[in-house]
């Protein structure tokens, strides 16, 4: 008996042994009170992590037994859309997932609904993998099962700022823990953080954490990498562990406010390397970088793309990816934005990469539809009527308004829109909407330049009795501007930067952090030619990727004479727009001639001299009109013609009068105009290419002073 019950015991005891042999210790339980500190790390960074390791060893039968689960490893090597099982630590939830770890890897777990489970509960997840935005993960319909409350993790972030954060979107790894600073941007749809320095926007994600109440805050988070969207603009998507306010430790912020206006294209170097846009954004970085604030706003004024060979072949997308590199916050509209079609330069701002896109906002807050009186959008676009941006806890406002410029707008291209020029009430309504939201000072840009205007405009109020806009910066007239209007109390700053990138304005306003009000304001003007040879070699290499494919520098023929004026070329223009069409007249306007082009005796001329001498692409109207009627509209100053050689002018006889498309709109040709007018498929811009190609290929100089006679045939009878 005695030995049947030794027995007994054995096997009770041997039993038991197998049964702990079965338990996973690694595991942890209800009663783990384990921390583990663990740092992550991109592909230069060495990882460290400390965690104690226990090894099992099974006991194998004739028969292999599968293992019981996945290691993460395993499901982000295996097949894609496969089932798999894995037991891991949840480090982080959001509205519609949880990032789990198993103590060598990450992967995200997408359920599409709000998870039920907590951070550090240790869950067994059952389902199939997709890919998104390039990173393995769960799917929808995976199951995930609580086993556990489990072990607290201390992950060590990497610090990520400006450029290396551009750098870092290019060699990501799921789970990667970061910290980046910038500020909070709340919409209907996503919680962004907009950071200095770099094009790259993270969007935040979180279950657990209100990141609402940090809208246009300067914060610093910490958080898990989940994945990167985009292409023109690139989102960090991070699920947010950790978010701290910045609280400012100064008493005054130098906010500078730098404007570029009527660039019109023209983003290359000169022959020395000197005045380009890369030249520009040296500067921009030098400004940037001069302390660790995050202080500084570069606005576009508008009139961006219309001008030159490299932005025109490209519908401006040369200049907008140029842009973007250099960290616009907004761009206003300005008249040359319609040249080629408003809708041309909108869909840069309509969230759809495929046809290019701009990483910073247009802001329209005047131009209306006709046929609906509502303000000219993109549905589910980057266009908005004002903005806010945040920087070091300064909420700033900036609206844009385009002037009374339509006379500068072909008229085809505007008739379906019209301006509120009623600015003083528009400003003062959309700048309560802008104080209603938070912000602390108000930029108005505004396409123009007007003394009353300004005057004007200087001295709205808001509902306080105080001045409503602490800035102005102006365009359209390509002049210097460096204009403090005087009221009472203080001056209004108002800036103008010349043109075709010569120049960046640039405000500076010393603004109290207590009372978020500005103090004192300067106004400067900024060089391109300050840079010398120094530039951005980011923008300059885009920038000779442009000049290469689109071989702009290629000869059309040779000059055999130096144009020293504008005027010099009025005639070979003329000469080439009458006999396109095999008109009695022909009539262009003095301001689409817009440079001698630099033209050079003995020197080639190429497209891109081209587009600098009239780079509109202008329609050719035929009207056929008594010259008694047009005659007196021949003398109007803004106008330069051609007439055919041997044809004498008389008041009742009938001419063929060839008119550029801008001209043909004009008010004081309404009573020569008729539903009997030719509307040609001819652009001139096309056909001075056409005319200098046909000159080089007979071997001939262009000599539009001493002989300006056109070597093109007629295209149009």
């Amino acid at each position: 008996m005695k030995k049947k019950i030794l027995i007994l015991g054995l096997l009770i005891i041997l039993n038991i042994i197998l049964i702990g042999c079965q338990i996973d210790l690694t595991k942890p339980t209800l009663d783990s009170t384990t921390t583990t500190n663990i740092t992550t790390t991109t592909q230069n960074t060495t990882t460290t992590t400390t965690q104690t390791t226990t090894t099992h060893t099974s006991t194998t039968t004739t028969t292999e037994q599968q293992k019981e689960y996945d290691s993460i490893a395993d499901v982000k090597n295996g097949p894609v859309g496969y089932s798999y099982k894995v037991r891991a630590t949840v480090v982080g939830t959001t509205q519609t997932g949880v990032l789990i770890y198993d103590g060598a890897d990450f992967i995200y777990v997408y359920l599409g609904s709000t998870p039920t489970i907590s951070v550090y509960d240790y869950v067994e997840v059952n389902g199939k993998t997709s890919i998104y935005a390039g990173a393995v993960q769960f799917t929808t319909n995976t199951t995930i099962t609580k086993l556990s409350t489990g072990t607290t993790i201390n992950f060590i972030p990497i610090e990520l700022y400006g450029k290396e954060i551009d750098q870092y979107t290019n060699q990501f790894k799921v789970g990667d823990y970061i910290k980046l600073t910038g500020n909070i941007e709340v919409s209907s749809t996503y919680i962004n953080l907009q950071m200095a320095n770099t094009s790259v926007t993270s969007t935040l994600l979180s279950n657990t954490l209100n990141l609402n109440v940090y809208n246009n805050k300067e914060v610093e988070i910490e958080g898990f990498v989940l994945y990167v969207t985009g292409i023109a603009t690139k989102y960090l998507n991070v699920l947010v562990t950790k978010v701290t306010e910045k609280i400012s430790n100064f008493d005054y912020l130098p906010l500078t406010i730098l404007s570029i206006n009527d660039l019109h294209g023209y983003i290359e170097q000169d022959s020395n390397g000197k005045s380009g846009l890369s030249n520009m954004a040296y500067l921009i970085n030098e400004i940037r970088d001069a302390n660790s604030l995050n202080d500084v706003v570069l606005i576009a004024n508008g009139d961006m793309f219309q001008g030159t060979a490299i932005s025109n072949l490209k519908q401006g997308l040369s200049v907008i990816n140029a842009m973007n590199l250099m960290g616009f916050d907004m761009m206003g509209i300005g008249n040359h934005e319609f040249d080629w079609g408003i809708e041309t330069i909108l869909q840069y701002f309509d969230n759809n990469l495929e046809n290019g896109e701009a990483n910073f906002p247009l802001i329209n807050s005047n131009i209306y539809e006709r046929g609906t009186n509502q303000l000219l959008t993109v549905e589910n676009g980057n266009v908005f009527d004002s903005i806010i941006i945040n920087r070091e806890g300064i909420n700033i406002g900036i609206m844009s308004y385009i002037g009374d410029v339509y006379s500068s707008i072909q008229y085809d291209k505007v008739e379906n829109y019209y301006f509120d020029l009623n600015f003083r009430t528009s400003i003062k309504n959309l700048g309560k909407k802008l104080k209603n939201q938070g912000a602390d000072i108000i930029i108005l840009n505004l396409h123009d330049y007007d003394d009353y205007i300004y005057d004007n405009l200087a001295f709205i109020t808001d509902d306080n009795g105080e001045y409503l806009l602490d800035a102005i910066i102006a365009g359209h007239t390509h002049s210097y501007v460096k204009h403090p209007f005087k009221r009472v109390g203080d001056y209004l700053p108002v800036i103008q930067a010349a043109f075709y990138g010569r120049a960046m304005g640039k405000i500076t306003l010393k603004i109290d952090m207590d009372t978020k009000e500005v103090t004192e304001s300067n106004l400067d003007i900024v060089y391109a030619s300050d840079a010398g040879t120094n530039y951005d070699p980011e923008i300059e290499a885009l920038i000779r990727e442009y000049q290469e494919e689109l071989q702009l520098d290629e000869a059309l023929v040779y000059a055999g004479e130096t144009v020293g004026k504008r005027e010099d070329l009025y005639q070979w223009i003329g000469s080439v727009l009458l006999k396109s069409v095999d008109a009695d007249i022909a009539i262009s306007n003095t301001g689409g001639v817009r440079s001698t082009g630099n033209i050079i005796n003995n020197k080639p001329v190429t497209i891109k001299h081209v587009f600098e001498v009239y780079p509109f692409d202008n329609d050719i109207y035929i009207i056929t009109a008594k010259y008694r009627d047009i005659k007196s509209f021949l003398r109007n100053n803004n106008i330069f013609y051609s007439t055919k050689d041997g044809v004498t002018f008389k008041d009742n006889e009938y001419y063929r009068i060839a008119v550029i498309s801008y001209v043909y709109y004009w008010d004081n040709l309404k009573n020569v105009r008729s539903s009997n007018d030719i509307k040609t498929d001819l652009i001139l811009l096309h056909l001075l290419i056409e005319d200098l190609e046909m000159k080089g290929k007979n071997a001939e100089t262009f000599k539009p002073i001493a002989n300006p006679y056109a070597s093109i045939e007629v295209k149009y009878q």
